[in-house]
């Protein structure tokens, strides 16, 4: 039986200057879980090849690159030829370029397509406005990776609900749990040593791209409201991007310099969760943070704003704690809880873990695959 031939359609690979996207990192983690016997998966990028597509190269995805914005009427003639070339059975498309180009590009080759959406953002483009309800009759499926972003796509880009499903997105789990690929030990006396974090110390995470819709400032004025009380506890910021510098400098301003380490870009999160106590993911809008599940994974203690879509998934007291977006106060006030009560934090990180094996990457890659099978049937 010959095998579905599924082409990958994205926008970019990286946004601003971070080295990955979370999209990348979705791709690096469910394409190369496909059956090869039963599928022949692709990607293409509008764009030119960068460090985030030579990382997916090396995770065994086989890339293409059209050299061109998601903007550039040309993309949408390069997207035939490539797709025509590849004998593409099914267009799967990740961001508002792609959305458009594939969509008019399966039309023309008669072949299905999934628009997967990825945030909930209020801030949709007028013009996307006008292509997304142009586009919508030519929209086979749709995929969203929270109910709050289901409601998003249905309520602002047009989607016919009843040709829609939502698919948390998963991921690797083993390599989040006792241990991974790394020993924690030694990892827990690199970047603890490397930072001069005191052994004895609770560590507070942030992780995501250094940018203002991650809600950065709201994590570290809580910083400062911590550690005027407490100064058994070090805070670190896991990754990169535009907003590094500004935030360095407030860390400065408020006189916490010491106490919050900018970890920068890492490839071992899973073994920086796992020797963390606590995680705070303030996003103002996001999607379905992948840390969520990570750091459940990695037993932590969660808190979230009621602005990310995988906040639906929290059940506040029970498995963390939800908080209004752009409130440094209330995420100290939290954190203070925590760090005064061991055992709740504990408790907390103990059913976020429960919650985290049912999001296993294997398990989202199993219902991809059952709607692949159904649309191109």
């Amino acid at each position: 039986m010959p095998r579905i031939r599924i082409l990958h359609v994205l926008d970019k690979l990286t946004v601003g200057d971070s080295q990955l996207h979370g999209v990348t990192r979705l791709c690096g983690w469910w394409l190369p879980s496909f059956s090869e016997e039963e599928f022949e998966i692709a990607a293409v990028s509008l764009r030119t090849q960068d460090s985030a597509g030579i990382f997916l190269e090396q995770s065994g995805v086989s890339m293409h690159y059209l050299g061109m914005s998601s903007t550039d009427p040309r993309a949408l003639l390069a997207l035939i030829a490539l797709a025509r070339r590849l004998d593409s059975d099914l267009l799967h498309l990740h961001g508002y370029g792609a959305s458009n180009f594939g969509r008019i590009t399966a039309r023309m080759l008669g072949v299905p397509c999934i628009v997967h959406e990825h945030i909930a953002n209020d801030r949709v483009p007028r013009v996307q406005q006008v292509a997304d309800r142009l586009l919508s009759r030519l929209t086979t499926h749709g995929i969203a990776i929270s109910q709050a972003t289901k409601r998003f796509m249905v309520d602002q880009r047009y989607m016919d609900e009843e040709r829609m499903e939502v698919v948390y997105n998963g991921i690797p789990l083993d390599a989040f749990a006792d241990g991974g690929s790394r020993d924690v030990l030694d990892l827990h006396d690199g970047w603890r040593q490397q930072n001069r974090i005191p052994p004895h110390h609770r560590v507070v995470a942030i992780v995501g791209r250094l940018n203002e819709i991650k809600g950065h400032r709201y994590f570290l004025e809580a910083a400062g409201a911590v550690l005027s009380q407490t100064r058994d506890t070090s805070f670190i910021v896991v990754g990169d991007g535009e907003d590094a510098s500004p935030l360095i400098e407030m860390t400065e301003s408020l006189g916490i310099g010491d106490r919050v380490h900018f970890l920068g870009h890492r490839e071992d999160v899973a073994a920086i969760l796992q020797d963390s106590d606590i995680c705070v993911i303030p996003s103002l809008e996001e999607g379905g943070p992948l840390v969520l599940f990570e750091a459940w994974a990695a037993r932590c203690a969660v808190l979230i704003t009621t602005t990310c879509g995988l906040a639906e998934m929290v059940d506040d007291g029970q498995n963390g704690f939800r908080l209004p977006p752009r409130d440094s106060e209330a995420i100290a006030i939290r954190l203070l809880e925590l760090l005064g009560d061991p055992a709740l934090a504990k408790r907390l990180a103990e059913r976020g873990r429960e919650m985290a094996f049912a999001h296993d990457v294997s398990q989202t890659v199993a219902r991809m695959a059952r709607t692949y099978r159904k649309l191109v049937a």
